[in-house]
C-alpha cells in the first residue's frame, strides 16, 4: 500500500464556532489510508480536546487574538509584529513534518502560510471563510494568491468568492455541507395558545447583530404577541472584557425593554442540534455579508423556518418565499414583521420548513462537501 500522504491544516481559532466545525468535517472526510492528517491551532482549547478525541495530533503556533469582522489599526500592528516568529516556527514545522499539501482554514493564516510554502516548495489550499470587498487586506490576498504554490482557493460562497475572481481557475465555490444524519426534522405540533420559540444560535459579536431580534421581540411584545418567546444562544469568541462587552450590551437591552420573561441569552451550548429541535424559527441578523453560515444549514436540515438577512451567503442559498424568507439587513422592523408572518401562518412556516429541508440534503449535505473537498485535495497532491 502507498504511503500515506500528509496534510497540515492551518486553523486560527482555538474555540469552536461555524469554521472549525467545517475544519472536522474535511478532516472526517479524509480517506484514513491515503491521508494523514496534523493541524496547526493558536492556543489549547476546545479545539484541541476535540482533536485529542479524535486521535488527531496538533501542534500549537501563538497566532494571536483579533477583533473579529474588520481589524482596526492595533491588529494590524499586532499581526505585522508577530509574523517574523510565525514565519520562523512555521517553517521548523514544515522542516520536521515534510508535508505534502498544507491546508489553511482561514484568511489570517493566509499570509505567512504562502510566503513560507512558497520558500519550502509545499503545495497550498485556502480556505477562504471571510468576505474582502475592499481594502487594503483585500489587496494583499490577491497578490499572494497569485503564487504558484497557492493550487487552490475555495471560497464557502459566491460573495466570498467575489474579491478574488481575477485569480481565474484558481478560485472554486464549495458550499458549506451540513450532518443530515445528526441534524434531523422533529415533531412541531403545537396545540392552540402553545407558545413559538424563534432562536438566534452564533458568536456574540456586532456584525452578527444579536440585538436587532431584541429590538424585534420588543415590537412583537408591544403588538401583544405573548406566546413568542426568543432564545439568544452563543457567547463571545474571546472571554476578555472587549469579548464580553457586547454580551453586556444585549443583556442591558433585555432589562431596558422589560423583556427578562420573553428573551432568555443561554451562553455558548454544544448541543445546537436538539436547540433546533426545540426551534419553530431560526433569525440569522447579520448586518455585514455573512459569507456562509452554518447554522442557516443546520437549522435548514433540521426543518426550522429561517429568516435572515439578505446579505452574503444566505441570499445564495435561500429561495425567497419558498424555503426561506430574507430581510433587508439591518431593518428590524422588517424582521419582526417576517418573524409575525411566519407565527400567524403556521401551513406557510412548516411548510417552508420542509422545502429548506428538502434543498439542504439534496444541495448542502456532508457527503456532498466532503466529496469536492476531497477533489480539490487530489488535484493539488
Amino acid at each position: 500500500m502507498p504511503k500515506a500522504k500528509k496534510i497540515i491544516f492551518l486553523e486560527q481559532y482555538c474555540r469552536i464556532s461555524g469554521g472549525q466545525k467545517v475544519l472536522l468535517e474535511i478532516i472526517e472526510g479524509l480517506d484514513k489510508d491515503r491521508y494523514k492528517a496534523m493541524v496547526v491551532l493558536p492556543a489549547r482549547g476546545q479545539l484541541s480536546e476535540l482533536l485529542q478525541i479524535k486521535a488527531v495530533p496538533y501542534k500549537i503556533l501563538p497566532l494571536g487574538f483579533y477583533s473579529l469582522g474588520y481589524k482596526n489599526f492595533f491588529d494590524l500592528i499586532n499581526y505585522c509584529a508577530r509574523l517574523p516568529a510565525l514565519f520562523f516556527l512555521f517553517a521548523l514545522i514544515l522542516k520536521k513534518e515534510k508535508p505534502d499539501l498544507v491546508y489553511a482554514n482561514g484568511a489570517r493564516t493566509f499570509t505567512w502560510a504562502t510566503i513560507v510554502c512558497h520558500l519550502m516548495k509545499t503545495p497550498l489550499i485556502w480556505h477562504l471563510h471571510s468576505i474582502f470587498d475592499k481594502g487594503f487586506l483585500k489587496i494583499i490576498l490577491n497578490f499572494l494568491g497569485r503564487f504558484s504554490l497557492v493550487e487552490r482557493i475555495i471560497a464557502v460562497s459566491q460573495s466570498a468568492a467575489f474579491g478574488f475572481l481575477n485569480l481565474g481557475d484558481k478560485v472554486k465555490v464549495v458550499y458549506n455541507g451540513v450532518n443530515t444524519k445528526k441534524f434531523l426534522p422533529a415533531s412541531r405540533d403545537k396545540k392552540s395558545g402553545d407558545s413559538l420559540l424563534i432562536s438566534s444560535l452564533g458568536i456574540l459579536v456586532k456584525w452578527k447583530n444579536q440585538e436587532d431580534l431584541v429590538r424585534a421581540a420588543y415590537i412583537l411584545s408591544n403588538q401583544g404577541k405573548t406566546n413568542l418567546r426568543f432564545r439568544i444562544i452563543g457567547g463571545p469568541l474571546y472571554k476578555s472584557k472587549k469579548g464580553c462587552s457586547y454580551l453586556l450590551k444585549l443583556k442591558k437591552m433585555v432589562k431596558n425593554y422589560g423583556l427578562g420573561k420573553v428573551v432568555e441569552l443561554t451562553g455558548h451550548r454544544d448541543d445546537i442540534s436538539s436547540l433546533l429541535k426545540q426551534s419553530d424559527i431560526v433569525a440569522i441578523t447579520s448586518n455585514k455579508p455573512d459569507p456562509c453560515p452554518l447554522v442557516l444549514l443546520e437549522a435548514m436540515a433540521s426543518e426550522v423556518a429561517v429568516v435572515a438577512s439578505d446579505k452574503g451567503g444566505p441570499a445564495e442559498i435561500i429561495n425567497q418565499g419558498e424555503d426561506g424568507l430574507l430581510y433587508q439587513a439591518g431593518n428590524y422592523r422588517q424582521l419582526a414583521n417576517k418573524i409575525a408572518y411566519l407565527c400567524d401562518n403556521e401551513k406557510i412556516r412548516l411548510d417552508i420548513a420542509r422545502k429548506a429541508s428538502y434543498n439542504c440534503r439534496v444541495n448542502f449535505s456532508r457527503e456532498i462537501f466532503q466529496k469536492k473537498i476531497n477533489e480539490a485535495i487530489e488535484g493539488c497532491i
